[in-house]
């Protein structure tokens, strides 16, 4: 998702895909493990690095190395993909977050902490597999 977004943005031209061979060979950029490579390199990077500032920072939750490898095998959040794409300001790539502040009661570290830019956006405690995805009058926003 990181690596393909920031390819397409960086290989689309300004005026937009005008024909089938500028479709073709966006397609051929994306299938290129090559191509896909260093953006996984550079965003994974970025996650892990404000990982280790994290634990450094909050050192006395980390005591164990098990919870310190936990933390950095964990899945990539949300807020961590925007901080991410963010750094790198790129025209034309704008990322929607799905709202996870139902699923407050389970963040742990960081992640508890980032969960408060969500709560605006409502919604209770629950299942993520049951948010309505298309009909957003029908509750709590889910992006």
């Amino acid at each position: 998702c990181i690596a393909s977004s920031m390819v397409m943005a960086r290989h689309i031209p300004e005026e937009g895909l005008v024909g089938r061979h500028d479709v073709d060979a966006l397609l051929a950029k994306l299938r290129d493990v090559d191509s896909l490579l260093p953006e996984i390199r550079k965003a994974m990077g970025f996650i892990a690095d404000s990982r280790r500032t994290y634990m450094a920072r909050h050192a006395s939750s980390f005591r164990d190395p098990k919870d310190s490898s936990a933390y950095m095998k964990a899945w990539v959040a949300n807020y961590e993909i925007s901080d991410f794409m963010k750094a790198e300001s790129i025209p034309g790539i704008f990322f929607m977050r799905f709202n996870q502040w139902p699923e407050r009661g389970s963040a742990r570290h960081e992640e508890a902490e980032r969960l408060v830019e969500e709560q605006r956006f409502g919604g209770r405690a629950g299942d993520k597999s049951s948010a309505v995805l298309h009909n957003f009058r029908a509750g709590p926003p889910c992006f």
